[in-house]
């Protein structure tokens, strides 16, 4: 069909090849084009194209129009084998010295060692080949299909395609490692609360951990100065983890911690100003009685900040365990009111009888954790 003096193919019948690679299909009359595509997502890739247009073989002449409107006594069956070649990747993986997006071997600098990764989204084949000292990789005998390709280098992700189509024969794909990343900030501690940082807040001392996110592994490590601040250089770009924290220097337990997430992009600098928050401290013991010390089960013990300047308390809630009385929790440093209430009743006199406690609770910044802090209950009296 023309529309407008363009050619705009239009589909007469589609199906899909089954297990076997056989299909069938009704063609109009004509000098119609078989296409062999795949479908990924919204977009199709052309495999190959077979036109019915041959005057030396039978098998690819022009459809006629009683092969087409199925005339009794002719045979409207056309039965083809249909050949698809192998398809092949192969490129070069380097350093793009003169920044012009293509391989030049007497300028750029090629990498070897890359692992080349290629998964087949629609096959789910997987194959792998690793560059040369000449930054050469090369991948053969493949299906022709929709790969995800990653290439990696020293554990890092250099360059991901999540959909490249390899169509038959020959196909060139060259990997560009991309520039340097660098993060930078200052550390601090937001004693205003306003989730900015200020002037006067910054913490020095305070250990930086780079740590690279598809792996886990540690890629580098540094000491904010005297300002709070902090840089990494040099780096993949890529998704990172900061973690932070900074030392109580009388016991050497953390006293503020911090984990932000951070995405690097190529050739650009980051600046993240990490936040710290106070580390909580571990604080457990016995719910009992006063009287007699024996256990009480199944206590909701409450920690509530106490109503004093700059607290930094938050409130929290632990219960007693159903056997000993034990409870465990981790309470932010500051100071506390506690309050435990709880109902009993005794079995043989179905007598209902309340137990008791208020309390406070002191935490500092840093501190060894509180491993006696016992809830002694009171009866109420009649």
């Amino acid at each position: 069909k023309t529309t407008y003096g363009t050619k705009v193919p239009i589909k007469h019948d589609v199906t899909a090849t089954n297990e076997n690679g056989s299909f069938s299909l009704l063609t109009p009359a004509g000098n119609v084009t078989l296409r062999l595509y795949l479908v990924h997502g919204r977009n199709e890739y052309v495999i190959k194209d077979i036109v019915f247009n041959s005057t030396t073989n039978p098998d690819y002449s022009p459809i006629t129009e009683d092969e087409a409107t199925r005339r009794p006594g002719v045979n409207y069956t056309r039965f083809l084998n249909i050949t698809v070649n192998s398809s092949s990747l192969s490129g070069y993986v380097f350093d793009d010295v003169n920044n012009n997006g293509s391989f030049d071997k007497n300028i750029d600098t090629p990498i070897a060692n890359v692992q080349i990764k290629l998964e087949d989204q629609v096959n789910g084949e997987t194959y792998v080949a690793t560059s040369n000292e000449t930054g050469y990789y090369n991948l053969s005998n493949l299906f022709p299909s929709i790969y995800k390709l990653t290439a990696t280098l020293d554990g890092f992700e250099i360059h991901k395609n999540e959909e490249l189509f390899l169509k038959p024969d020959d196909n060139a794909y060259n990997i560009t490692k991309p520039k340097p990343s660098t993060v930078e900030g200052v550390v601090f501690y937001d004693t205003n609360n306003n989730r900015e940082y200020d002037s006067g807040e910054e913490m020095d001392d305070a250990n930086v951990q780079l740590i690279y996110s598809k792996t886990g592994n540690i890629v580098d490590s540094s000491t904010a100065n005297s300002t709070g601040f902090y840089k990494f250089t040099n780096l993949i770009p890529g998704d990172y983890k900061l973690n932070v924290t900074v030392l109580n220097a009388t016991n050497g337990r953390v006293a503020y911690e911090a984990s932000v997430d951070v995405t690097l992009e190529a050739n650009e600098t980051t600046i993240n100003n990490i936040s710290l928050s106070l580390k909580p401290i571990p604080v457990s013991g016995y719910t009992r009685k006063q009287e007699n010390g024996a256990p009480l089960r199944n206590v909701t013990i409450e920690f509530s900040p106490a109503v004093v300047r700059n607290n930094t308390a938050e409130f929290a809630v632990a219960t007693s365990n159903e056997t000993s009385g034990y409870y465990t929790v981790e309470l932010k440093p500051g100071v506390y009111n506690v309050s435990a209430t709880v109902m009993v009743t005794n079995v043989g006199t179905n007598e209902t009888i309340k137990y008791e406690y208020e309390g406070t609770l002191s935490l500092s910044i840093g501190q060894d954790p509180v491993e006696d802090f016992d809830i002694m209950l009171t009866k109420e009296e009649d």
